[in-house]
């Protein structure tokens, strides 16, 4: 941990601690380089093992999401800048932009719900960052309250914290030898399965925008909900009494399987916006504008307390949720009259989700496949990866082996354009990357295939490198 008065690279002057956790340290700091010392958040990233394998591949993954933060800043300014990425004694150290204004925890704090227009345009304002973040071919992994500031001076939303250079605090050495992440990154309650297993999407961060939208509504936290034993979907709807078209849509931002719910945040986006035409959203936000307050026990029977002004200032930087000092005043109004949703049935053109049965289906297909495959039966394995993705087009695996077996048949730009459909719904998949690589090779096409191995050393998920056959 660094004290208070250590300067890096003889420029970032460490002023105290703002954040601890799993992951790492944030710091406030001043750029001594800079007029007038302007402040800026020092992220500390150390490896849990100084294993000299372990640090290569840190620094491969911190110089990738160094440079992928750099540009996702660049883009909005709804993403803090970063400003300088450094590494001293087998540490690493982010330095981005501070952001002056407060958490969303410190809107949705226990017991408080938003009013339905309030959520609209709550959720409307993260999807509209989310999907610059996604335009880039960037998944978050880990959005949650803490993550998700309120610019003090423009009332702005902003992304903070991003998962995947997390990783780099979790990676450790295996009985093999080989370097893997260790821990899923991610929020328990707002990750879901397939994160948790270590295969993030883009719909991963759709259902936690929706959990956090659930959250809002019913005044309660993800982990305190339950789930049906049977579909392992989320119960919320009998806690709060909202328009269907709203519950439908958060319903399925929040599906237990990826392939139910809206693929991205631009898909998520649109559905979204068939709301806000209908509605007045409001002018100030959620924390400028008094709320309901419901008892966990009885969420259906809202009281008001009044509640004091008060102040927070919190520092933001990529990694940790921080702790919070300052200024940001929150004033007691009048709760504004709540307007209902018009009651409208779900837009005819959305795809119906796929059932259980199908699903159950495309898998059987999809491991058939993969077991005609390691018998080198490469055309019927094709065959069998192809009913497979006609049941379910999300079926990553199944487009990731087919472009294998047009690989191990010499067809090599049918395979590329097999890799190339599954960045669109893995978009970091190392063995895809790698193998798209391969068929770059030996169509003589290098410096395209030198770009795939790149992108294959940075992907996030560097536990896929020792399953061949998985993404």
């Amino acid at each position: 941990m660094l004290v208070s008065g250590t300067t890096l690279r003889n420029r970032y002057y460490i002023i105290r601690l703002l954040g601890s956790g799993g992951f790492g340290d944030t710091y406030l700091a001043e750029d001594r380089d800079l007029p007038g010392n302007a402040q800026c958040v020092v992220k500390h990233l150390k490896p849990k093992s100084s294993d000299p394998e372990v640090l290569s591949v840190a620094r491969r993954l911190f110089d990738s999401e160094a440079q992928v933060l750099h540009k996702l800043g660049n883009d909005s300014d709804q993403i803090p800048r970063l400003f300088a990425h450094l590494e001293e004694n087998g540490e690493f150290y982010l330095v981005q932009e501070f952001v002056d204004g407060q958490d969303l925890s410190q809107e949705l704090t226990p017991g408080k719900r938003l009013s339905e227009n309030e959520v609209v345009k709550l959720l409307q304002d993260i999807l509209e960052v989310l999907r610059v973040v996604h335009d880039n071919n960037v998944i978050h992994r880990d959005i949650k309250p803490q993550n998700i500031m309120r610019r003090q001076k423009d009332g702005k939303i902003l992304l903070i914290d991003f998962g995947a250079v997390k990783e780099i605090s979790t990676l450790m050495p295996n009985h093999q030898g080989q370097t893997v992440v260790s821990v899923a990154v991610g929020t328990p309650g707002y990750m879901p399965s397939e994160q948790a297993s270590g295969m993030p999407k883009y719909s991963s961060d759709v259902y936690a925008v929706g959990m956090i939208g659930i959250q809002a509504l019913i005044g309660v936290t993800p982990n305190q909900l339950q789930k049906d034993p049977n579909t392992l979907e989320v119960i919320w709807r009998d806690r709060v009494q909202v328009n269907p078209k709203l519950a439908d849509i958060l319903d399925k931002m929040v599906r237990y399987h990826f392939s139910q719910r809206y693929r991205d945040a631009a898909e998520a986006l649109e559905a979204w916006q068939s709301l806000i035409s209908t509605i007045p959203l409001p002018t100030s936000p959620p924390s400028a504008i008094s709320t309901q307050v419901v008892s966990p026990n009885n969420p259906q029977s809202p009281n008001n307390p009044k509640s004091p002004p008060w102040k927070v200032l919190i520092g933001s930087g990529i990694g940790l949720s921080i702790a919070a000092v300052g200024i940001f005043i929150i004033l007691n109004l009048p709760e504004p009259p709540q307007t209902e949703l018009p009651q409208t049935e779900p837009p005819q053109t959305e795809p119906q989700p796929i059932s259980s049965d199908d699903i159950k289906k495309a898998n059987n297909l999809y491991e058939e496949g993969k077991k005609l495959l390691k018998l080198s039966k490469y055309e019927e394995a094709i065959a069998a990866f192809d009913r497979a993705i006609e049941i379910n087009e999300e079926l990553f695996d199944a487009w990731h082996n087919r472009g294998n077996a047009l690989r191990k048949l010499g067809q090599y730009e049918e395979a590329i354009a097999s890799y190339d459909r599954v960045f669109n719904i893995a978009p970091q998949s190392f063995w895809a990357w790698n193998n798209r690589g391969l068929a770059l090779r030996e169509l003589q096409r290098h410096e395209d295939a030198i770009y795939s191995y790149e992108k294959a050393n940075g992907c996030a998920t560097l536990r896929d490198r020792n399953q061949p056959f998985l993404l």
